[in-house]
């Protein structure tokens, strides 16, 4: 494992799995987080402690009969969706507020146009 602090990463290749005569190996990355704490007091000492995995899969190596591989990478869409979507959730907010700004100017001089 690679990391500071609490997270690590580390990518793990699967069990190798066979289907038609093709050898399919799945690659994953996985990040963990452990912390852990003791307190002892003037009578006794307790430990405690806690952790997180999460497991994201990156690609599939394919092991041919003939001897060729390839990597084969999986896409995140998951991802690049929620991405998206924190995008549009930080933009409409202040495109809200410069529509409004807009709007209140434009009326502001329509009417000051008028009262001439």
């Amino acid at each position: 494992m690679n990391g500071r602090g609490p997270w690590q990463t580390k990518m793990i290749k699967g069990e190798p799995i066979q289907v038609d005569g093709r050898e399919l190996v799945p690659i994953v990355k996985a990040r963990s987080a452990v912390r852990r704490g003791v307190t002892f007091g003037t009578h006794n000492a307790s430990a405690h402690g806690g952790g997180i995995v999460w497991l994201k899969p990156v690609a599939v190596i394919e092991r041919r009969p003939d001897g060729s591989e390839r990597r084969v990478a999986i896409p995140d869409l998951t991802g690049e969706a929620i991405r998206g979507m924190l995008i549009v959730i930080a933009v409409l907010p202040v495109l809200y507020l410069v529509v409004a700004v807009l709007a209140s100017l434009w009326r502001k001089t329509r009417a000051s146009v008028a009262e001439e």
